[in-house]
């Protein structure tokens, strides 16, 4: 159970009708690459995030202003 103020990422549902489902070779070279997935709850004046890896493990999290700064901030967040 996550602490309160705060939820645990079970499921993240594409943005778009439109869904892309990697061939063979595709999952393969992923395979070999280090990938993340990142959960976005997006709020007006709030962003929240979550990254975990392909085994579901928490990697880090944030909450970020929907400003040019917060927008900034999260993306240089998510290469480290």
């Amino acid at each position: 159970m996550a602490p309160e103020g705060s939820a645990q990422l079970v499921v993240a549902l594409p943005t778009s009708s439109t869904y892309w489902f990697p061939d063979e070779d595709e999952v393969s070279k992923m395979s070999n690459t280090k990938s993340v997935i990142i959960g976005v709850d997006p709020h007006k004046m709030s962003v929240t995030i979550e990254v975990v890896d392909h085994n579901e493990q928490l990697l880090g999290s944030g909450r970020f202003d929907t400003n040019n700064a917060g927008y900034a901030a999260m993306r240089r967040y998510v290469r480290q």
